[in-house]
C-alpha cells in the first residue's frame, strides 16, 4: 500500500474536523465518502474509556505487573503520532482533550483511485473547540 502524502492526510484531516464540529449530531459513517474501505467509530469516547477499564484487558492492563509494558506501549502509541503529528499538528494528549462525543478513524480512497490511500480522523469537538 503506498504511503499516503502528507498532504492529503493534512486536507481530509481538515475536512474531517470540519465537518464533524459543523454536523456534530450527523454519525460519522454519514459523513465518510462512498470511497471509505473500512473505518472504526466510537460513539461516545468518555463511556468507551470507563467501560474498557472494566474488560478484563482494562483491568490487566492497570494491573502493577503491566505498568512497564503498558508505560512501553504509551511510549510507542505516542512516538507513531508524534511522527505524523509534524505533518498533523496534533499530540496524543490533543485527541484526548478535544472529542465530546463520537471518534471516528477511517481509510479512504480519494476520488475513488485505487493508487490513492488516506486515513481520516474525525472526532465531534462539541464543547472542547
Amino acid at each position: 500500500m503506498p504511503r499516503p502524502s502528507s498532504t492529503s492526510l493534512t486536507s481530509a484531516l481538515v475536512v474531517a474536523m470540519l465537518a464533524a464540529s459543523a454536523l456534530a449530531a450527523r454519525p460519522s459513517e454519514s459523513l465518510l465518502p462512498a470511497t471509505t474501505k473500512a473505518f472504526i467509530a466510537i460513539p461516545n469516547f468518555e463511556e468507551f474509556r470507563l467501560r474498557w477499564n472494566e474488560t478484563q484487558l482494562g483491568k490487566l492492563a492497570k494491573d502493577p505487573v503491566m505498568k512497564p509494558f503498558a508505560q512501553d506501549l504509551r511510549a510507542q502509541i505516542k512516538n507513531k503520532l508524534a511522527q505524523t503529528g509534524v505533518r498533523l499538528g496534533l499530540t496524543l494528549e490533543d485527541l484526548q482533550t478535544v472529542h465530546g462525543g463520537e471518534v471516528c478513524l477511517a481509510v479512504i480512497q480519494p476520488n475513488g483511485d485505487k493508487a490513492q490511500h488516506a486515513m481520516v480522523l474525525m472526532a465531534d469537538v462539541t464543547g472542547h473547540i
